[in-house]
């Protein structure tokens, strides 16, 4: 199939009673986006991302962000990173910053992050997390798999393990609907959410059946098997079409 000059393959992906979740290769998600917003209602659109980072590492919609000047809420909890995304959307007024964690609280929560004062580490610290094993599963496996020779010298030369490379950081937390009545929005299009195994507890809490947004992209990868599942039975019976792409991320859309 060929859409927009992309030859767009449909692979078997994953199985859910019975029905299969295709893994979509030949086009970029961003490419997708682009596509999907071309035949939006731009003037009423509103987006939602949590877990922004620093605006522009491995983000989707950063460069869609500037070129359609998509208003839009970003959430952020780690307060160095945040900086940056303020530094990375310093010319873009459509959006908002919110530099706190979506949770199941208001109030504070505890995130596990990269120890600030190990600065060789510090551009992997998009591991960051509301949960610790989570967050120490992740260095282990960089570790073992992706980083560079001289990171993996530099960590071993110090004594480090996984532990004590990670600290215990108090942020700002409030929930899903709080967020939403904070900033009075009463409807929103798009929801991309990259929590590092966190996802499906926002994407429950984020209201998909009063606001039914056209596009929700999610990374799956590190759900449990569980998790992973419910997440899709549940945009299923929404009347969600689904599709995976990239190393571990779920889009859902909605046909018009």
């Amino acid at each position: 199939m060929r859409i927009a000059n992309y030859e767009i393959v449909r692979y078997h992906g994953h199985t859910i009673d019975g029905e299969e979740i295709r893994y979509l290769r030949g086009l970029e998600f961003a490419d997708f986006l682009g596509m999907f917003l071309r035949k939006a209602h731009l003037s009423a659109f509103f987006f939602i991302q949590i877990g922004a980072h620093n605006g522009v590492s491995n983000d989707h919609l950063h460069d869609s962000v500037l070129k359609f000047n998509l208003p839009g809420i970003l959430v952020e909890p780690q307060p160095q990173v945040f900086a940056e995304l303020q530094r990375n959307y310093s010319n873009c007024s459509a959006v908002t910053l919110e530099n706190v964690a979506v949770a199941d609280r208001e109030g504070e929560t505890t995130f596990y992050t990269i120890n600030p004062e190990l600065t060789f580490l510090q551009y992997a610290n998009q591991i960051a997390s509301l949960n610790r094993d989570h967050t120490r599963r992740m260095i282990e496996h960089h570790l073992a798999h992706e980083a560079a020779p001289e990171i993996v010298r530099e960590f071993k030369a110090r004594g480090l393990s996984a532990d004590t490379c990670i600290v215990d950081q108090t942020v700002r937390s409030t929930t899903f609907a709080s967020l939403m009545t904070k900033h009075s929005v009463p409807r929103y299009e798009l929801l991309q959410i990259d929590a590092e195994g966190y996802d499906y507890q926002i994407l429950k809490t984020a209201g998909i059946e009063r606001y039914k947004p056209s596009l929700i992209n999610y990374e799956h990868e590190h759900l449990n098997e569980s998790d992973r599942e419910a997440s899709w039975r549940y945009l299923k019976s929404l009347g969600y079409r689904l599709f995976t792409h990239d190393i571990g991320d779920t889009a859902a859309f909605l046909l018009s």
